[in-house]
């Protein structure tokens, strides 16, 4: 059960929590220490630093989490933080595409509002001084009906230029009606987001966002139209 002092982070899990039986152990954890500087991302103990490969907070969640399911395993402090600073993290979970230069280009899975709220938080921390440019396809049903999207609200503000893009074809073969663009932008309550709906205009209009100090996060659960993200990801960053 995730914790931040005595408030739950995640009101679904201690609902549950709540509800467990008797027989059953829970074991709170809290986010992880953590600090970055220009060296990179750390976690950090009051006696151990620890240089990561991933970062945010939403990583320094699961690696307590993950903590706790190894000591209560057996396994020593010693051997959980030798490994896990070599940890790369999972396919498409703030995975790295391209990097070159003062630029970089990211895709992560992140299509439920409280995920993407949260990716785009951890890559504006750890970019502090450079311009986000976050691209959001809506890809699930939950995502492209438009009595959900309203759950989106905000959940893009921490970028400096933020896109929205859905496929048609998605929302012909979910069977759901056609989305307004206008109704799409009010529902992130957000002036500044672009929202396109054609993959071409999409990356054209992102192929124009290049510079130096730069960083992209494309964010998905679908493919974008099926391009191939790590050509696009090498083009950004050789502007």
């Amino acid at each position: 059960m995730v914790q931040s002092g005595t408030r739950s982070i995640d009101a679904l899990v201690e609902n549950i929590a709540r509800g467990a039986r008797t027989d059953i152990t829970l074991i709170p954890y809290n986010v992880h220490g953590y600090f970055q500087n220009s060296k990179g991302f750390f976690a950090a103990t009051h006696n151990r630093i620890q240089k990561m490969e991933v970062f945010g907070e939403h990583n320094m969640q699961n690696l307590s989490a993950a903590k706790t399911v190894c000591n209560e395993l057996g396994i020593g402090e010693d051997d959980f933080y030798q490994f896990i600073g070599s940890f790369k993290g999972s396919g498409k979970r703030m995975q790295l595409l391209s990097e070159r230069a003062s630029c970089a280009v990211y895709i992560d899975f992140a299509h439920a509002p409280s995920k993407v709220k949260a990716t785009v938080g951890a890559m504006a921390e750890r970019y502090p001084h450079h311009r986000l440019v976050a691209c959001l396809e809506l890809h699930t049903y939950s995502s492209l009906n438009e009595h959900f999207m309203d759950n989106y609200r905000g959940t893009l503000d921490e970028a400096d230029k933020a896109y929205v893009y859905y496929n048609p074809h998605a929302l012909r073969l979910k069977k759901l009606q056609m989305l307004d663009k206008q109704k799409v932008r009010r529902s992130f309550n957000n002036n500044n987001i672009v929202v396109v709906d054609d993959s071409d205009e999409l990356f054209y209009r992102i192929s124009e966002e290049a510079g130096p100090d730069t960083v992209y996060l494309f964010m998905s659960s679908g493919d974008f139209n099926g391009n191939d993200m790590v050509r696009c990801a090498e083009e950004l960053t050789n502007y």
